[in-house]
């Protein structure tokens, strides 16, 4: 029998693997990793017949009396598992994986003691070791998802503030709100009374989610903006 189409589908693409193994990671327990899945379409079969005795060999595609789709779930090391499944068991996957976790089964290593459980969601397949309620597989997922973002909103703040720290970025202050300012402090630092080296000081720096309004603003001489750094306050 040969395949006539290996098709990937939307959520079939190859994706790189979150970690090589379950477990240990970041000094929590891994619940869950992410895998590919890789589908062939297994719905005709090929044959090649003669129509002349001098012509070419005719294609011609056979519908199979059985279709089905093939799924192959790996990593990079090692394939934890093959199923197959009518087309229409298939499209119902798919659906229903655009709104919750579906299960597609559990494999053996074998040889081992080692069982895996793969789960399909949102367009990507996942991994676990032990056996996991629908509830379970999207409150694990949410988790790590909000992880991630946390993680990267800290770097983010951590880029801005060095950037800040160096003055390398800094919204620049519209010049009506730097004169209201100016009249408002009357001109001299609001913490120690000085009027050398005036500079301009956000309450709450650019990095902390701080703004360029007016109440924001402050006038503070070089010495006590310096004194002050990327603290919130005066």
């Amino acid at each position: 029998m040969k395949i006539r189409n290996r098709a990937r589908y939307n959520f079939d693409t190859s994706i790189k693997p979150a970690q090589n193994f379950l477990g240990h990671h970041g000094g929590f327990m891994q619940l869950i990793k992410q895998v590919n899945g890789e589908t062939e379409e297994h719905l005709f079969r090929i044959e090649w017949k003669k129509t002349s005795m001098f012509g070419s060999p005719e294609r011609r595609e056979i519908p199979e009396s059985n279709p089905y789709i093939k799924l192959t779930v790996r990593d990079k090391k090692y394939i934890f598992g093959t199923w197959k499944f009518s087309p229409s068991e298939w499209q119902s996957i798919k659906q229903n994986a655009e709104s919750i976790p579906v299960k597609i089964g559990r494999s053996y290593t074998e040889g081992t003691e080692e069982e895996y459980f793969i789960y399909a969601y949102k367009g990507l397949f996942y991994l676990t070791e032990i056996n996991m309620e629908v509830d379970d597989v999207l409150l694990t997922l949410k988790n790590l998802w909000q992880n991630k973002k946390d993680k990267l909103t800290r770097e983010l703040e951590r880029i801005r503030a060095k950037a800040e720290f160096e003055g390398g970025y800094r919204t620049p202050i519209p010049e009506d709100v730097q004169i209201l300012v100016w009249n408002r402090d009357g001109g001299k630092c609001v913490k120690c009374g000085g009027t050398e080296n005036l500079e301009f000081d956000h309450i709450i720096p650019l990095s902390k989610g701080g703004s360029n309004t007016a109440r924001n603003i402050q006038l503070l001489c070089e010495h006590c903006n310096r004194g002050k750094g990327a603290k919130i306050g005066g």
